[in-house]
């Protein structure tokens, strides 16, 4: 992906992250920094959960799209969405629940269930239990 206009790479608290910054009025950097916040945030509340991160995905990827988080499992990327890490009147808490939530998803995929036939409404609900642990 290095060279393609747009798009940086980093690594952040010891995760690949792939920026695709399509927007002229959004800093990377800034986007880079509130990342970096939320991932702080998990790892002093849950380190498990960021050791956790660092082994099932392969990488993050900022990118605009129309939700929040996602969780592409043909990529083993965790997505979070450009402008809802660039808001400020939103603190890093509601971030790092997206990631963790998201995380879960990459967790269930590396402990080899299945995608076929999988129960998704199992799936979402133990997502939501980890944001609701982590606070």
């Amino acid at each position: 992906m290095t060279g393609d206009e747009g798009i940086e790479q980093f690594v952040v608290r010891g995760i690949d992250v792939v920026v695709e910054n399509s927007r002229a009025d959004i800093a990377t950097a800034d986007v880079i920094a509130r990342l970096d916040e939320a991932l702080g945030l998990i790892e002093a509340v849950q380190p498990w959960r960021l050791r956790h991160l660092r082994r099932d995905l392969r990488y993050i990827w900022v990118v605009r799209f129309a939700c929040r988080g996602a969780y592409f499992p043909d990529e083993q990327a965790c997505m979070t969405e450009l402008t809802f890490l660039n808001r400020r009147d939103i603190t890093a808490a509601p971030v790092a629940s997206s990631i963790i939530h998201e995380g879960m998803h990459a967790r269930v995929d590396r402990m080899g269930v299945r995608r076929e036939g999988r129960d998704r409404a199992r799936e979402e609900r133990l997502c939501r239990r980890a944001e609701l642990a982590f606070g």
